[in-house]
């Protein structure tokens, strides 16, 4: 029986999850977070003195009457904010209990539901060349549910990823956060394409799954292992000095993983398959900024 990516505990367990960006981004135009660009907000900032030609609407009078100098308020301005998530659903993707396929596709929706709003859309997309959507955008709590449930409908992870993020769609009138999730198992090429994308407009975060049964497997012994996207085979015997190789092997995988996202200034997650979803879905939020 195959297991559900969606079931009740777990919609409702996503449905009840809500945070608030808190991330400054520099763009322009109304909207729901904060921005970097100082102007005519509603968040005050600060104060600077008084030039020629300020608006006296803008000169903090209480401070005048203190002080006796001219100083004018500046505030945070708001801006637009999307966000999309691309996920990797390579045949890699299939390993775990539950699969690191599964893990990603109720993350992301659990990040959907903390920030999706009638003003922040959020998108999923395919790493594959054309970054095909996987479903409508979410607004709202019916669209996270009709998301739901065309990604349990998605078949199992299968193939090769064919990343190709010059296809990525571009609104240069909204702020965007994108967010790749995949096991990063071609990390240079995965992260150089990303680097590319972060602007002023555009933050990205790298978000990388892996399994416990791949990050230390419990296996002695005859083995047969099968390279589930290149279809080759390999039969060997392990043993306890194999198996400490291997998992320094991945341990150092995973090192440069994060020396090749801090070079290339992005953020990278480490989730566990296994990790509770809301435990994953702080880390993430953590790692990126999106919340203090």
């Amino acid at each position: 029986m195959s297991t559900l990516v969606f079931d009740k505990t777990t919609r409702k367990q996503i449905a009840a999850m809500k945070l608030h960006v808190r991330r400054a981004f520099s763009g322009e135009g109304g909207g729901a977070v904060r921005a970097r660009r100082i102007g005519m907000g509603h968040e005050f900032h600060d104060h600077r003195p008084y030039t020629d030609g300020d608006d006296f609407r803008h000169i903090d009078w209480n401070l005048f009457g203190r002080h006796g100098d001219l100083y004018v308020k500046r505030f945070r301005q708001e801006t637009d904010l999307e966000f999309l998530a691309i996920l990797d659903r390579s045949a890699s993707m299939s390993l775990g209990k539950p699969s690191k396929d599964i893990a990603a596709r109720r993350l992301i929706c659990a990040l959907a539901s903390c920030f999706a709003s009638r003003a922040q859309p959020f998108e999923f997309r395919s790493a594959e060349v054309t970054l095909p959507s996987l479903c409508a955008p979410v607004h709202s709590d019916a669209d996270l549910e009709a998301a739901m449930d065309a990604l349990e409908k998605l078949p199992p992870a299968a193939g090769r990823m064919s990343l190709n993020l010059a296809q990525t769609p571009s609104n240069k009138a909204r702020n965007r956060v994108v967010l790749f999730v995949g096991d990063f198992l071609d990390a240079p090429s995965s992260i150089a394409q990303l680097a590319a994308l972060k602007t002023d407009h555009c933050e990205v975060i790298c978000v990388l799954i892996c399994a416990e049964e791949e990050r230390a497997p419990r296996v002695l012994g005859p083995v047969h292992l099968k390279d589930v996207e290149g279809h080759s085979t390999l039969r060997l015997n392990v043993d306890q000095d194999l198996l400490d190789r291997y998992i320094q092997a991945f341990d150092n995988h995973l090192s440069e993983c994060q020396r090749h996202a801090a070079g290339a200034g992005l953020e990278i997650a480490i989730i566990n398959a296994e990790c509770p979803l809301d435990e994953a879905v702080l880390a993430v939020a953590r790692r990126g900024a999106l919340v203090r």
